[in-house]
């Protein structure tokens, strides 16, 4: 599992800084991050979902129904959009 900015930065000043938190500062802390991330998913897939139109069964997207629209993109390329959005 990839490590989360919280747990680098609570492992960054353990070791460098020999800095300690306590436990419940550090569960706190992981509470906020998971709810940020939710937050973050919910939002785009409103986005997504209110702007877009998923083509069939694939990770395609396109702002109209017409599979021969031109201009399609992929999930990946939709959140590089979000995010500039933000």
């Amino acid at each position: 599992m990839k490590q989360t900015s919280v747990e680098w930065l609570y492992e960054k000043l353990w070791k460098e800084f020999n800095f300690s938190f306590s436990s419940n500062i550090l569960e706190q802390a992981k509470e906020i991050e998971k709810k940020q991330q939710d937050e973050f998913a919910i939002w785009f897939a409103e986005w997504c979902d209110n702007d877009y139109f998923r083509m069939g069964n694939t990770n395609i997207w396109s702002h109209t129904t017409d599979w021969e629209y031109n201009l399609k993109f992929t999930t990946k390329e939709l959140l590089e959009i979000y995010k500039k959005t933000l």
